[in-house]
């Protein structure tokens, strides 16, 4: 997040200096679908400057704040494209009560928003179950499933020439951290579920699964190595 890059630009540049790709997530966290298209673009353009010159390469990555580009906020796909990202991956093919929408490819995608703007889409890992996504890739989801389980659908996807989009946030590696009530036990326990054992889930998955950056992917998709599908805006 851009606000975090302003405190803590050393910890941005040794992250970069590592060899991970930045991208962004908004300045503060804010659900695009609360957001007025020129709230929208005012902070993608602001947070995307800050990361910019910091590292010093351009940032081609966005994923918003809960995966907040719904049906109601696709314009926020358009605005990305004209800020000159290359990627999005905000956009999750479930249903959920704050966000998804379950009709989007589960898979890496092209968004055409006209002939001279194009976006791809990078959604994170679901399993199919009954022609209905089920999300396994990431937050309390990660967490909850069993490790086989999450395996096995990564090695699916690979095995069908895919790939399998994994996220976690920071603080999911701390089950210490001091609890906050939010008020809501479905939110707590959301927050809470399985801390304890993400470090050595996660070691499991990168000990049998090679991961990559993004752009890499994006490469391999631009060289025709990998073949994705290619819909318009509003097909989505």
């Amino acid at each position: 997040m851009g606000w975090i890059a302003n405190k803590f630009p050393s910890l941005v540049k040794l992250i970069h200096s590592q060899g991970h790709e930045i991208a962004s997530h908004g300045y503060r966290h804010s659900l695009i679908y609360n957001q007025t298209p020129a709230e929208f673009q005012k902070d993608v353009q602001k947070t995307k400057h800050i990361l910019e010159d910091i590292t010093g390469v351009p940032i081609k990555g966005y994923r918003g704040a809960s995966f907040s580009i719904t049906k109601k906020s696709l314009w926020a796909i358009e605005i990305l494209a004209e800020e000159g990202f290359l990627y999005d991956s905000s956009i999750f093919p479930v249903y959920h009560d704050r966000y998804g929408i379950p009709s989007a490819p589960s898979s890496p995608y092209e968004i055409r928003i006209s002939e001279e703007r194009k976006i791809v889409e990078i959604p994170p890992l679901c399993k199919n179950v009954f022609r209905k996504n089920f999300p396994l890739g990431g937050g309390g989801y990660l967490r909850l499933f069993p490790v086989g389980i999450i395996m096995r659908e990564i090695s699916k996807k690979n095995s069908e020439g895919k790939s399998a989009i994994i996220y976690f946030h920071p603080w999911e590696l701390d089950p210490n951290q001091p609890f906050i009530d939010s008020g809501s036990r479905i939110t707590n326990l959301r927050h809470r579920i399985g801390l304890k054992k993400m470090d050595i889930k996660l070691k499991k998955i990168l000990s049998k699964h090679r991961f990559s950056t993004f752009s890499h992917l994006l490469d391999e998709i631009n060289s025709g190595k990998i073949d994705i599908l290619r819909i318009k805006i509003n097909d989505i």
